[in-house]
């Protein structure tokens, strides 16, 4: 009884305390950089990570981020300074990458323009599939109710011979 008031008391709460967290939309222009932050890739941009807060972050009253960066395909790079979010209620952020003014702006606008339509197309596919796997849900409830109302049918044929002899 005694380590169930303790868990009551004492470690829900600080599970409770431990979900809040501080989320940022990293986003490139043009579309597509990858981003890095801390020795990671994380991917293409757009792309939203979560911080998680610390008694100390909200008691400081803001999270400190790591230096982030931002590379294109040509090479180009752009960095998001090492830098303090206040922690308000406002607990979801972006920050826009802008490309700098250097060789290869080309090559990086025609890559975003690709991976846009992957995207598109991407999204086409999934779009269809489950459109598919609608009908098919809908083809086999169906087949299900029709098999449903033919043992109905059955079973009244038989109770109507069984009547009869």
């Amino acid at each position: 009884m005694k380590l169930l008031k303790f868990s009551v008391l004492f470690i829900i709460p600080l599970l409770v305390s431990c979900t809040k967290s501080l989320q940022i939309t990293y986003k490139s222009d043009p579309q597509s950089a990858t981003l890095y932050q801390g020795g990671l890739n994380y991917g293409r941009m757009p792309k939203t990570l979560v911080y998680d807060l610390s008694e100390e972050d909200e008691t400081k009253g803001y999270k400190e981020i790591d230096t982030a960066t931002a590379r294109w395909i040509s090479g180009a790079t752009a960095n998001a300074p090492k830098r303090k979010i206040l922690i308000n209620d406002k607990l979801k952020h972006e920050y826009t990458f802008v490309r700098p003014d250097v060789p290869g702006a080309s090559i990086d606008a025609e890559f975003a323009t690709e991976m846009i339509k992957v995207e598109m197309e991407q999204k086409r596919a999934a779009e269809a599939a489950a459109a598919a796997a609608e009908a098919a849900e809908a083809a086999a409830k169906r087949a299900e109710d029709r098999q449903q109302q033919m043992l109905h049918e059955q079973t009244l044929i038989m109770q109507h011979h069984t009547f009869i002899n």
